[in-house]
C-alpha cells in the first residue's frame, strides 16, 4: 500500500479521528505512524512511503533482509513493513 505522506506522533496525543488512520507501532522505537496529521500535535513527517503486510514469517524475513527499511511490527501475527517507495 502507498502513501504519499505518513506521520509519526504519540498515541495519546492525538485526536480519536487521528487514532483511526492508524498504520502500526513499530519494534524498532515503538513509533506510532498514521495517515493523517493532528494539527495540534507535533509530528514528524515521512513522503512517498510503501506498507506491506505478511502473514507469514518466512516471507517477512526473506524481504526485510533485502530493503532499506524505516520500521517494522511484529504484533499480532502480522508482519508488517514500512519503506521508502523510491528505494
Amino acid at each position: 500500500m502507498f502513501f504519499k505522506k505518513v506521520y509519526i506522533a504519540d498515541p495519546d496525543e492525538v485526536s480519536s479521528d487521528i487514532m483511526d488512520s492508524f498504520i502500526m507501532c513499530g519494534d524498532i522505537n515503538w513509533d506510532y505512524y498514521f495517515t493523517k496529521k493532528d494539527k495540534d500535535v507535533e509530528s514528524e513527517e515521512l513522503r512517498d512511503i510503501n506498507f506491506i503486510e505478511f502473514n507469514n514469517h518466512g516471507k517477512f524475513k526473506d524481504f526485510i533482509k533485502n530493503i532499506n527499511y524505516i520500521d517494522f511490527s511484529l504484533e499480532n501475527n502480522r508482519f508488517g513493513i514500512l519503506y521508502y517507495a523510491k528505494d
